[in-house]
């Protein structure tokens, strides 16, 4: 097979169309929140850093997190507390606070 000289910028366009097509690497995801773990869910990146800071406020009867807030973490406002905000909400507890800082409370 032979190439006509007319045809060499037609290889570089498909070739670079080709690349660019190529995915990086994966964007990590954030943590799922429901309502069974939204007082002790974790969300750390693969080397073990925190993506997000967690704080226990207050604690029930039994020892368990009953209020917790959430902080946006080192990494980047990608890993911010809008879907822990909007879970808690979901899941029928009281939220305050915004998606760089705030607070879940259960309600008793």
């Amino acid at each position: 097979m032979t190439f006509r000289s007319g045809s060499m910028p037609l290889v570089a366009v498909f070739a670079t169309l080709m690349l660019s097509a190529c995915p990086g690497p994966p964007t990590p995801r954030p943590a799922e929140f429901d309502k069974d773990n939204l007082f002790t869910a974790e969300d750390k990146d693969a080397s073990g850093n925190p993506r997000r800071i967690w704080e226990c406020l207050n604690k029930g009867r039994h020892g368990e997190c009953v209020q917790r807030r959430c902080t946006e973490g080192p990494g980047s406002v990608e890993w911010n507390c809008e879907s822990y905000a909007a879970a808690c909400v979901k899941a029928g507890w009281h939220w305050a606070g915004t998606k760089e800082t705030g607070v879940c409370s259960m309600v008793l």
